[in-house]
């Protein structure tokens, strides 16, 4: 495994749900005083894949996306902190 090195954010004082952060629902699972929140990860076909085999004889479809997504959040008194796992960035953290 390589070596992860987080970004950590201090949210708005005013953040008092960190549900409320993300623009779509996510899955959560909370522990030791930690909350995870996250989406399955899927896999997509881009959109750009149709033009390519149109265009090019390819045996098959090689074109997949995957991408997971992944926020650790933990409160510390009465102040919350996220640790984003993705190249995703949140929209209101700061």
């Amino acid at each position: 495994m390589g070596t992860i090195k987080p970004t950590i954010y201090l949210l708005k004082e005013d953040v008092t749900d960190p549900k409320k952060l993300f623009k779509q629902s996510l899955k959560s699972k909370e522990e030791n005083g930690c909350t995870l929140y996250y989406k399955t990860s899927g896999k997509n076909t881009p959109d750009w894949a149709d033009f390519v085999i149109d265009n090019f004889q390819l045996d098959s479809n090689p074109f997949r996306n995957s991408s997971s997504y992944a926020v650790v959040v933990i409160k510390v008194k009465n102040r919350y902190f996220a640790i984003p796992l993705s190249e995703e960035k949140l929209s209101r953290i700061s």
